[in-house]
């Protein structure tokens, strides 16, 4: 007899998120910015409606081919090679799922691809996602826009307030203008700039 080894995805979720130090919603808005960052983005807003409940975060990175964005589902996938990069592959949007009554990825990718899927956690056991229309949530040439429609409308999520304080604690460096001119100089190729709701920080 085969036997097959299965996974507990809420529990997998809930490991990774006790893997870190501060509260789940910190983990997601530094992953976020660490999978942008990663994509070679050098924008990234974040749009934050607490009347409709949702948080995104849209970048101007490689985005993704289609291909690329049906493995994002899959929980431990990646295309990333061991030692580059900062973030574990789409781990923000993966752990969002914990929150989310859906989160809906959005993408522009080389060539002019265009996707979109809408996932979310309907058990311990089951992470149902399909591809969706393309909105317009990605307004550059390329890039990706992650978008968390919370269960609770108190979320701290849904507080531009708590989003900038997360980004300036879990990426100060960029906020330091001696240390922002070494990360342009041996890190990224660009000045990296962070807007919420249409402010920049």
């Amino acid at each position: 007899m085969i036997h097959e080894t299965r996974v507990n995805l809420l529990h997998l979720l809930e490991d990774i998120r006790d893997s870190y130090a501060v509260a789940l919603e910190e983990v997601i808005i530094a992953e976020l910015i660490a999978n942008a960052l990663d994509s070679g983005a050098s924008c990234l807003e974040f749009t934050i409606d607490p009347s409709a409940g949702f948080i995104r975060l849209a970048d101007n990175g490689r985005g993704m081919r289609r291909a690329e964005l049906k493995d994002y589902h899959n929980i431990a996938a990646t295309a990333k090679i061991r030692g580059r990069g900062i973030g574990f592959a789409g781990v923000g949007a993966k752990l969002s799922l914990l929150l989310a009554e859906r989160v809906i990825t959005a993408t522009k990718g080389p060539y002019g691809a265009r996707s979109a899927t809408q996932w979310h956690l309907s058990s311990p056991l089951r992470a149902p996602w399909k591809f969706v229309p393309f909105s317009g949530a990605v307004t550059t040439p390329k890039g990706t826009a992650v978008s968390v429609f919370l269960r609770d409308g108190s979320s701290s999520l849904l507080d531009p307030q708590f989003v900038s304080r997360a980004i300036r604690r879990h990426y100060q460096g960029f906020f330091h203008a001696h240390i922002s001119e070494k990360l342009r100089g041996y890190v990224y190729r660009k000045k990296v700039e962070f807007w919420v709701n249409g402010v920049e920080l």
